[in-house]
């Protein structure tokens, strides 16, 4: 189904650096071993085979080369000591480079984008192998990442990436892909270096009174474990993917449920509802691993880059490349877990966790070699751990053909883990990878455990009113474009309430413009549907909930009302106006108007 069409090999452009040898911090030895980062970006991109070996390929090709001058790591190799005496290093030499492949797929691009369970393997044929390592005097030779580019004919475009997690986190390699984007998308470097003048990528590994104590001890860990092959990919992985929306009305849902509960917690993060609430309907689908009193662990990682803590002074900046990362570890029986309130026990745990020892300024990166001991300790006990982090938004890497439409992490299918990441739409996605039978249980228990029939209890007139026409006038307008989103813009009026900015709020008597908003967005093909009336109201509810009536997101970030609304936007309605101020009441002693031609529309563009 999927074909490569040609492996090349692209080395750093004209004007870089001739040499780099770099030592591996002990933050970068913890992943010597582990498996490698697998991720697959989606962009919803028709073109032609001629425009993708025309003109696609060899801009890619270009802006690679000049991608790698500037994150000249990448590039490199890792050299792994055949003695117990030498220590690992990455040297970039003349003449290395990184592996291209250009394929063409078959695959069904709408069926590998969607949310549903898809089978993995499918994925795979759009991820590029490693190349084999190789043996020079005392060293292997382990090459740190492979490309790929897949074309799916006027459908999209996929970028597969495969790299060693030695060369770096989530935030260094998602850097490399937005510099990759960026030059690819004005064509040269000048943009990327003009803006990134101060933060161009920083190498030299971070130095605290303790590294050459710490690199040894993880060292001496990890040279005794015997140097694997070459990565192969996990095939058959006997799984299926999905991704699980929890939209803004969920978050708050379950945030409640928790301050409700717990009336000592004055906020909760979204990473902690989101993990909690995903680890114990995991743990409920899947049944107890053993005894029920048996513990069940739930990794996450912190990124260490730019924030205070107990072992770099200063910090280390946040345009270091390389691997910076602290780890969380939340301990929960299994039948704490289960139990009706399950939920708000885990999620407290969490929390207790993140305040304790990654917002401790004393405690977080503090003994990292209890990194090590930790692995030993739990490798035996059922556990959970998240791959990226929503912070890091790999769909604003744009090549010149729009934001991403889907993000896929292959490393799920090896293990209990999960993905988090933000929608087009502010909805939170979590990525998931079980067996078949796994996946049936876990979907419905997260769909029950959110309440996600529809209700139609209290829905305001307002949105019953402007989903009607917003579904009525796409419907009627036909749908050529059912790919793509529309986009339903509403204000509100900011005075006399609670909210994010203000405190106390603005007077209700305040003369001039205070107001807020929200932005829906749904794609038009479920506008455009039987049940799109439904779908818009719930859409727009979600937003009048999360946005308008919660008084710590009402008039927050008012500045992002200044960004783009997305380049796969083919229709905007706006209100203008509103029913809450009756213009015909003004009376000049005519009596009422008896209509009013201008306050309260909407449009169309």
């Amino acid at each position: 189904m999927t074909t490569v069409i040609e492996t090349c090999r692209i080395p750093p452009s004209q004007g870089s650096a001739a040499e780099l040898f770099l030592p591996l911090s002990f933050f970068d030895m913890t992943w010597l071993h582990l498996n490698h980062t697998r991720r697959l970006i989606f962009y919803s991109h028709p073109c032609s085979q001629a425009e993708f070996f025309n003109t696609i390929v060899p801009n890619l090709k270009h802006s690679l080369s000049l991608t790698l001058k500037h994150y000249l790591l990448v590039a490199a190799n890792l050299l792994y000591p055949l003695d117990t005496v030498s220590k690992p290093v990455f040297r970039y030499i003349s003449g290395d480079s990184v592996s291209l492949m250009i394929a063409v797929s078959g695959l069904d691009f709408e069926e590998l984008v969607a949310d549903h369970a898809r089978e993995s393997d499918q994925f795979y044929d759009l991820l590029p192998r490693m190349p084999n390592m190789s043996e020079e005097e005392n060293y292997k030779i382990i090459p740190l990442i492979s490309l790929q580019v897949t074309l799916f004919p006027g459908r999209g475009i996929c970028l597969g990436l495969n790299n060693h997690h030695s060369l770096g986190d989530c935030r260094s390699i998602i850097g490399f892909i937005k510099a990759w984007a960026m030059i690819n998308k004005s064509g040269d470097d000048e943009v990327f270096v003009s803006r990134n003048e101060e933060s161009l990528p920083f190498f030299e590994r971070p130095i605290c009174k303790d590294s050459s104590r710490l690199d040894g001890i993880f060292w001496d860990v990890m040279k005794k474990i015997p140097l694997k092959p070459a990565a192969t990919h996990p095939l058959p992985t006997n799984r299926v993917r999905a991704s699980f929306i929890l939209r803004q009305s969920h978050i708050i849902k379950l945030k409640n449920r928790i301050l409700s509960a717990k009336p000592n917690i004055d906020r909760v993060s979204t990473f902690v509802v989101a993990t909690g609430y995903v680890w114990t309907t995991l743990a409920k689908s899947l049944g107890p691993a053993g005894e029920e009193d048996e513990h069940e662990v739930f990794f996450f990682l912190a990124d260490g880059t730019g924030r205070r803590n107990a072992l770099f002074d200063p910090p280390v900046p946040v345009n270091y490349f390389g691997n910076c990362l602290g780890v969380g570890v939340v301990r929960a029986e299994y039948r704490k877990l289960a139990a009706e309130d399950g939920f708000v026990a885990a999620a407290e745990a969490i929390l207790d966790e993140i305040k304790t020892k990654i917002y401790e300024e004393d405690e977080f990166l503090k003994s990292p070699e209890k990194m090590l001991t930790d692995t030993a300790k739990y490798k035996d006990t059922r556990a959970l751990t998240t791959t990226g982090s929503p912070k890091f938004d790999y769909t604003e890497a744009d090549f010149g053909w729009g934001e991403a439409e889907k993000v896929e992490f292959l490393s799920l299918d090896e293990g209990n883990s999960i993905f988090l990441s933000y929608s087009g739409d502010g909805d939170l996605v979590v990525g998931m990878s079980l067996t078949e039978e796994e996946m049936k249980t876990f979907a419905s228990m997260f769909a029950t455990g959110l309440d996600m029939r529809p209700s139609l209890d209290r829905v305001p007139t307002f949105t019953v009113a402007a989903a009607y026409v917003w579904t009525t006038l796409v419907k009627s307008h036909g749908s050529s474009a059912e790919d793509k989103h529309e986009v339903f813009y509403f204000p509100a009026d900011a005075r006399g309430r609670r909210n994010a900015l203000f405190d106390p709020p603005v007077p209700v008597n305040y003369f001039g413009n205070c107001l807020g908003g929200g932005m829906v967005k749904v794609e038009q093909r479920k506008l455009a549907r039987e049940d799109g009336f439904v779908v818009a109201a719930e859409a727009i509810g979600d937003v009048i909930k999360a946005k308008i009536y919660d008084g710590d997101e009402f008039v927050k970030s008012p500045e992002d009302r200044l960004g783009k609304i997305g380049e796969r936007v083919v229709g905007v309605l706006a209100v203008y106006g509103s029913i809450k101020f009756e213009c015909k009441e003004a009376d000049f002693g005519w009596g009422w108007q008896g209509r009013w031609r201008c306050c309260r529309w909407m449009k169309r563009c």
